[in-house]
């Protein structure tokens, strides 16, 4: 007997000894049966929610006709109080309901909603609540992995149907500087998240709510040290590049490994190195593929130094005219234009935010103090390219509009000239976000835009947080009033998923509209906030 069916009749037996539970009328669909009374000869229409009722009630009438059946000498007074009995019964039996309902509602309305910031207390014990998400799993894996990135399959551009597969690659972090690996997995069999407390007993089993574990394959590579970051060229997912601790970038080809998880090899898999370098003279973090240009890759290190790598033949080249030096300090992430092949973002230690044109050896805009402190990561807007987000050591991430940025600083030059010939100096304009989002309170670890919604975003901290945002949404100030006591939350924050300890990164699935990923230190979460699958399904049905 397969784990399918042993589940299967595991939640058959369930249902043989469960206890109607009330639930809440909103959250579950009824089906309507019809009763036909003699009441003014109208049909009325009853409400079965459960299904159990009506069964209920037939039991009864049919134990009493059966008693009157067998006692066929009963007087018109003694079948009175027989009906009366039973309509008693049932009455009770409705009251009995309402209260144990009034009682659920009752419990659900004081039930205090958490919120992160305002608790006072790290080590207050979570527990989930699985009626907040669509799908919801945990991987351990053996060492915890700092990074890693989905890869594009050909299941489909867009899917939302369960069950889902998922493919992704990803780099060790272990004690033990050999035991490390570069690994391909595969998710298969992820089925929606079910909640038993609001389970309806008697409704028809659909295979797509089934609960089970998902099937997970995974296929590794031996890497020399640490896999600091780790990045899968758009147009060709096989190609894979890796930042080493040991300050190595390396590229790999690891088609055999992909093409294993779904076909049982026929040969001993073996790793195949494209590429190494160890032109950085430090370790680095920041590393990124071109969307537009392919085989186009750039790196960054703790030194500053950030390199441009070109593909020639069978290899990877770069030149003195392809290196930049950003500054003295650390770089700590960098990102392509999603729609300009030769531009390119990074952000530093320094504060500050960097525009650059591979087609020039300087920096063509720069956001100087973008914060208070060191900028960690920045995520440029795939839809509307005007747009990066960029995260904090201060806790805060930011939203910049460069156009309008590009703008100003046009408008100064050109003032600038006609004020010089006057003798005027002006003053450089201080670049202001055009929305600052202060929640977190450790420093932001990763951040990336929904690449299905402009004016979603994903961001992770030190403070065990994964919360989703859409900067379109604004206060209403009719439903703030209404909702005085609540917690104070942003208008925009649309999730928070918490759980993990020491978050490192956390990225959309690029075909799987709300499905996210995260690694942190004790491994992988999936999920789909159940409030964005059903919004993104809305879109994605009236896109058809």
């Amino acid at each position: 007997m397969n784990n399918r069916e042993q589940n299967k009749r595991k939640k058959q037996n369930k249902k043989k000894n469960t206890k109607r539970i009330p639930k809440k009328k909103t959250t579950q669909q009824f089906t309507e049966k019809k009763r036909h009374l003699k009441n003014n000869d109208k049909i009325m229409s009853i409400e079965d929610p459960y299904g159990d009722e009506f069964v209920e009630e037939k039991e009864e009438n049919n134990q009493f006709q059966d008693e009157l059946n067998f006692n066929k000498n009963l007087n018109t007074s003694q079948i009175e109080e027989k009906l009366y009995e039973i309509s008693m019964k049932n009455i009770n039996m409705v009251e009995q309901d309402e209260i144990e309902e009034e009682i659920y509602e009752k419990q659900e309305s004081q039930q205090e909603v958490y919120v992160p910031r305002n608790s006072g207390n790290e080590n207050l014990e979570l527990e989930i609540n699985l009626e907040a998400y669509e799908l919801y799993f945990v991987l351990k894996v053996e060492w915890p992995c700092l990074s890693f990135d989905f890869l594009h399959d050909d299941l489909g551009i867009i899917r939302n149907d369960f069950p889902m597969t998922s493919y992704l690659i990803t780099g060790t972090q272990s004690n033990v500087k050999e035991e490390n690996s570069i690994m391909a997995m595969k998710l298969d069999q992820m089925y929606r998240t079910k909640f038993d407390q609001n389970e309806n007993p008697l409704e028809d089993e659909d295979p797509n709510n089934f609960d089970d574990d998902p099937l997970v394959d995974m296929k590794k590579i031996p890497h020399l040290g640490t896999v600091n970051r780790i990045r899968s060229m758009p147009q060709q997912n096989n190609i894979v590049a890796a930042w080493s601790d040991a300050g190595q970038i390396g590229i790999y080809n690891l088609k055999k490994q992909i093409d294993a998880l779904d076909h049982t090899p026929k040969q001993r898999l073996t790793s195949n190195v494209l590429f190494q370098s160890k032109i950085h003279k430090d370790e680095g973090y920041a590393l990124a593929w071109s969307p537009n240009e392919q085989g186009r890759m750039i790196s960054g290190d703790c030194t500053g130094k950030i390199h441009l790598w070109l593909p020639h033949e069978s290899t990877w080249v770069h030149n003195e005219k392809t290196s930049y030096e950003r500054s003295t300090e650390s770089i700590e992430d960098l990102t392509f234009s999603p729609s300009e092949g030769n531009v390119f973002a990074s952000c530093s230690v320094d504060r500050s935010i960097k525009i650059w044109d591979s087609r020039a050896k300087k920096c063509g805009l720069e956001i100087p103090n973008a914060h208070d402190s060191d900028v960690n990561v920045i995520s440029w807007n795939k839809i509307s390219d005007n747009l990066i987000a960029s995260g904090g050591d201060d806790g805060i991430f930011k939203i910049w509009d460069l156009a309008k940025i590009d703008q100003e600083l046009k408008s100064f030059q050109l003032e600038k000239k006609k004020q010089k010939r006057k003798n005027h100096n002006l003053q450089k304009p201080s670049i202001k976000p055009e929305v600052g989002f202060v929640w977190h309170n450790q420093p932001i670890t990763s951040l990336e835009w929904n690449p299905f919604d402009e004016t979603e975003i994903v961001v992770s901290s030190e403070d065990n947080q994964v919360t989703v945002w859409d900067i379109s949404l604004e206060k209403d100030e009719e439903i703030e009033q209404n909702n005085q006591n609540e917690p104070e939350v942003p208008p925009q924050l649309l999730f928070i998923h918490q759980g993990q300890k020491s978050v490192k990164e956390v990225h959309w699935h690029p075909q799987i509209p709300g499905l996210i990923a995260t690694t942190a230190s004790d491994g992988f979460n999936f999920f789909i906030p159940m409030n964005l699958y059903k919004r993104d399904l809305t879109q994605f049905n009236n896109k058809k």
